[in-house]
């Protein structure tokens, strides 16, 4: 009987030894260390990836249908008075994707300190308030924004001739999905990018090819071959567009 009843304490008493352990610091006797925990391996912060730079910010416009020209007109008359404070990578227009109403630009930055300079001398141009400012906010839906950097090991090609019948498509993607194949004819990665702020776990791809009808030919092999597609949209370049 007695025997039973101490048999029954000893969880008790292993559990307030335990606890006695650590107060005295003798807790890596008792306590796996983190890195073998239900055996996943435990990450800390470290140095091995450096912070990009450059960064680029991803921002979508979406308007209705009966303001969606003029707000391209007046990105198209101002946009040099926007170029002043930092450099335009790309600027498009949706034509199919997730909506058909939207103004997709990317901006390149230094670092984010260097966006925050930028957006505070936009917010003191005068010009530029006077002059655009009016012309877009009543007609804009909703704006997005997201802060991407190259992923390691990869480059931005920005290296295109100009052709009036190149189309583009930005592909969102898994984080770790399989890494591009090998690239059709006519088919140029511009960069791959990771979302850092705004969508996580998300790896954007912006592609360009000669013409839409090459776009639909490649975006069909990557829907087939179950690349760990989000969602892809066609995006054509506006005039003033860097990358055309």
């Amino acid at each position: 009987m007695f025997r039973r009843i101490s048999d029954a304490f000893l969880p008790l008493q292993r559990a307030v030894g335990a606890a006695r352990a650590v107060y005295h610091g003798q807790a890596a006797a008792i306590v796996p260390p983190a890195a073998s925990l239900n055996g996943q391996k435990c990450f800390s912060s470290s140095n091995e990836s450096p912070t990009p730079n450059p960064i680029y910010e991803l921002r979508v416009y979406r308007t209705q249908m009966v303001d969606f020209k003029p707000v391209v007109a007046a990105f198209e008359q101002f946009i040099h008075l926007r170029t002043n404070h930092s450099e335009l990578m790309g600027f498009w227009t949706a034509e199919i994707g997730e909506s058909i109403h939207e103004l997709v630009h990317i901006w390149k930055y230094d670092s984010l300190s260097h966006r925050l300079k930028v957006r505070q001398a936009l917010a003191a141009d005068k010009e530029w308030h006077a002059s655009f400012i009016p012309k877009l906010i009543p007609h804009v839906q909703y704006m997005t924004n997201a802060l991407m950097a190259p992923v390691p090991g990869t480059a931005v090609n920005e290296d295109v001739e100009k052709d009036a019948s190149a189309v583009y498509t930005l592909q969102r993607v898994l984080q770790n999905s399989p890494a591009p194949g090998s690239l059709g004819s006519g088919e140029v990665l511009i960069g791959r990018f990771l979302g850092v702020l705004g969508a996580n776990n998300t790896e954007y791809r912006l592609w360009r090819y000669g013409n839409i009808d090459a776009a639909l030919d490649a975006s069909w092999k990557k829907t087939v071959d179950n690349d760990g597609s989000i969602a892809n949209t066609l995006l054509y370049p506006t005039s003033f567009s860097p990358l055309q």
